[in-house]
């Protein structure tokens, strides 16, 4: 789990139910906001518009938050840590919690082929995705699945 506060919240609800402890990871934290951590989507994008729109740019894996982590440095973090992961787990169930930017990249990283997708993954607070990988290969089964949460919608499923 991610050591942020309402990562490890959830992460804590999980492991009450399964008997297990979350294991903190750093690497699984939010990119770095800088001058901007705690600023809204809504006044970032009123107050900052230059940057909410570079921000917005997919493509722009040099944009780096004034203060903060270069967005190219964050999936270096984030594919390290994924790696990490599966190295440390090869058999059985892994849950990851995380933040939706992390868990962007993490979606992107394990599936190379969806990497100009990263940014148009839908994942709500507590939707759940799962991933199967076997032999080095990443197949995404349901993506946002947040049919547990109170008007929760379905998920997309994928063979």
């Amino acid at each position: 789990t991610s050591p942020l506060p309402r990562a490890r919240q959830t992460a804590e609800g999980i492991g009450r139910a399964l008997g297990l402890s979350p294991i903190p990871l750093d690497d699984l934290r939010e990119i770095n906001f800088g001058d901007l951590d705690g600023v809204t989507l809504e006044e970032m994008k009123t107050r900052y518009p230059t940057l909410y729109a570079r921000w917005r740019d997919k493509d722009d894996t040099a944009y780096t938050w004034p203060g903060g982590e270069r967005r190219s440095d964050f999936f270096r973090r984030v594919a390290a840590v994924c790696d990490d992961i599966l190295s440390r787990h090869t058999r059985g169930t892994v849950v990851v919690v995380g933040h939706s930017g992390t868990l962007r990249a993490c979606l992107a990283y394990l599936l190379p082929e969806e990497l100009g997708r990263w940014w148009s993954y839908p994942l709500d607070n507590c939707g759940l995705t799962r991933v199967v990988v076997e032999v080095g290969e990443a197949r995404l089964i349901v993506l946002n699945d947040t049919a547990h949460l109170p008007d929760g919608s379905s998920p997309e499923k994928f063979a």
